[in-house]
């Protein structure tokens, strides 16, 4: 009767230890069915490379159910054994910003890495919806924290239009190039000039001035100054939102300003060493 009283609670034992198990996977399971999936929304941003690092790649945000994201980072030209901080910051990309997020850190072994975000780093909340309509920018640096590559994203994002102008050499001058203005999503623009035939340390201010080249006006709105570069083209970059003097101006005001572009040199800005009429006044 003893062996049996004791099989019988053997049995017993065996089994509660098989239905806590039963219930342990059956709870997992249903985490796991719980866990927040995918709407459907995704959105790519193309990382482009800075500073001549050679690290370029790509950031996909996918949008979960609950509203919070999952960020994937893919670079190409990362080294083994070092490690990439990369960063949701706010505003565009050649303009200083605060960190709102910052995400985990790529492995430079497989150029990637894998974030769920559901709130910024002071605890707020932050979803997929709250990052499309960022002023904001992706950042990715090394480990002494200077930029290796980076993209506008949210509102900033680069659209696909966009007018270029050609910058004429003015009198002996060998300064020439182009002004770009792009649209972003947010309606505001980014112009890029690029000059071929600078100096290096030689600093070129660049700027939008009213009126056109035969009855120049006053500067509108100073772009940022090309640092020359003997031998390759010299690059600047600026964000327009506003005029000079105030007031906001979009890209498509700009598209028909009454305007030109005039570069010149330090000491002399108004003395143009290359130039071009844009908006209403330049060419068809």
């Amino acid at each position: 009767m003893k062996k049996n009283i004791q099989s019988i609670l053997k049995m017993t034992a065996l089994a509660l230890v098989a239905s806590a198990f039963v219930f342990s996977c059956s709870d997992d399971d249903d985490n796991k069915d719980n866990a927040p999936g995918f709407t459907g929304e995704t959105h790519t941003y193309t990382l482009m490379e800075e500073g001549n690092s050679n690290i370029s790649g790509a950031a996909q945000f996918r949008e979960r159910t609950d509203g919070s994201m999952v960020v994937t980072v893919n670079l190409e030209g990362t080294a083994s054994g070092q490690s990439y901080p990369v960063y949701i910051r706010t505003n565009a990309a050649n303009q200083t910003g605060t960190t709102v997020v910052q995400l985990e850190p790529v492995n430079g072994e497989t150029g990637m890495s894998t974030t769920i975000v559901d709130e910024r780093d002071n605890g707020t909340s932050f979803t997929y919806d709250d990052l499309m309509g960022l002023n904001g920018t992706l950042v990715v640096s090394n480990s002494g924290e200077t930029v290796v590559s980076q993209s506008d994203i949210g509102t900033n994002e680069l659209t696909a239009t966009s007018r270029t102008y050609t910058l004429s050499s003015v009198g002996d001058n060998d300064v020439s190039g182009t002004v770009t203005f792009a649209k972003r999503m947010n309606g505001t623009t980014l112009v890029t000039t690029n000059l071929e035939g600078t100096e290096t340390g030689t600093t070129y201010p660049v700027a939008i001035y009213n009126s056109s080249l035969t009855t120049p006006g006053a500067s509108a709105i100073a772009l940022t100054n090309v640092n020359g570069t003997t031998g390759s083209t010299a690059m600047s970059t600026t964000s327009i939102s506003t005029l000079d003097a105030g007031g906001a101006v979009t890209y498509d005001q700009l598209n028909t300003f009454d305007g030109h572009v005039g570069v010149g040199t330090m000491g002399s800005p108004t003395t143009y060493i290359a130039s071009s009429n844009i908006g209403m006044n330049a060419n068809p």
